[in-house]
This record gives C-alpha cells, structure tokens and sequence, in this order.
C-alpha cells in the first residue's frame, strides 16, 4: 500500500562496540549485528537478539555454573549477603548462578 512503512527496515541493523577504560580493566566494546553471537571462552555465548531505538537485547546461552545477572540485580545479590553477613563488605564475593539459588529454594 503507498504511504505504509516497514518498521523492520529502519531499525539499526548493528550495534557499535569499542574498547574503553572501565576503572582500572579495558573493555572491549565489539560492533554485532541482529542474530550475530560474541563467544566468551569456549562456554558462553552472547548473541544480539533485536535491536528497538537505543535498546539491545541479549541472548546469553551459558552453563549452569556460571552466573549470569543484569548488573542491577547483582549488586541486589550481593548487598543481601552482606546484610545476612555471608561476605564482608569490600571483599569480592561468589554469586551463586540462578540455576543455583533455584535448586536450593526448591530442597
């Protein structure tokens, strides 16, 4: 129909990634496009899912053991365990994958 747009095709198509300074480590900031996949060692597989406006989404596919959180939900986790006093403050901790915490919950 004239006038009808096709959303999809005005989308970014890719998603810009450099290195910069973080603290005292490097990032390594990489350019991905839709359904292309970034491997973090032999187990971790990070793939670019959709790209909507200034939002990406993830697909991370990684073991059981590893423990896989949005940051803000992390930093939730760890000052939980301070507060139950199951780590010191400062001192940096093992967060339990969700598989984990989710076995346990269930006894």
């Amino acid at each position: 129909m004239a006038g009808m747009v096709d959303c999809k095709s005005h989308r970014p198509k890719a998603v810009a990634i450099r290195v910069v300074a973080v603290k005292e480590h490097r990032m390594l900031v990489l350019s991905r496009q839709r359904d292309e996949t970034i491997m973090i060692g032999d187990d971790v597989e990070i793939t670019i899912v959709d790209i909507r406006g200034d939002k990406v989404r993830l697909g991370i596919n990684a073991p059981a053991h590893i423990a896989v959180h949005r940051k803000e939900v992390y930093e939730s986790i760890l000052r939980e365990k301070q507060a139950a006093g199951k780590i010191e403050p400062g001192k940096p901790p093992a967060v339990e994958s969700l598989a984990n915490r989710k076995s346990h919950t269930r006894g």
